[in-house]
């Protein structure tokens, strides 16, 4: 059974960590992923290089962008509100992530 603490969430989302599984839980829209804390890391990195490389553009033409995942079925697509409120989900998540740990040493 998993014992989950909110890292972090907001109107889209929500991201949550077990520390019996050691596994990040993001919930965004109507679908969860569920990742190691390294997979989360490789995820948040990507979505703030993407946010970083695109979003100027999409906020003038409008369009979507698409993020590849490591499965050749799934590709995230996201408009410009949807990049914008992933960036500062998985963000903010990975910071209270790296809390966790550093408290975890600690004790």
């Amino acid at each position: 059974m998993c014992q989950i603490q909110l890292l972090n969430h907001n109107e889209l989302g929500c991201v949550t960590y077990c520390s019996v599984s050691n596994e990040v839980h993001l919930g965004f829209g109507m679908v969860i992923y569920i990742l190691t804390q390294r997979e989360f890391e490789n995820l948040s990195e990507c979505i703030s290089n993407l946010y970083k490389e695109h979003y100027g553009d999409m906020m003038l033409n409008g369009k979507k962008i698409f993020l590849k995942t490591d499965s050749k079925k799934i590709v995230l697509a996201f408009n410009t509100d949807e990049l914008k409120s992933m960036w500062l989900l998985v963000n903010e998540a990975l910071v209270m992530l790296e809390v966790n740990n550093v408290l975890k040493v600690l004790n």
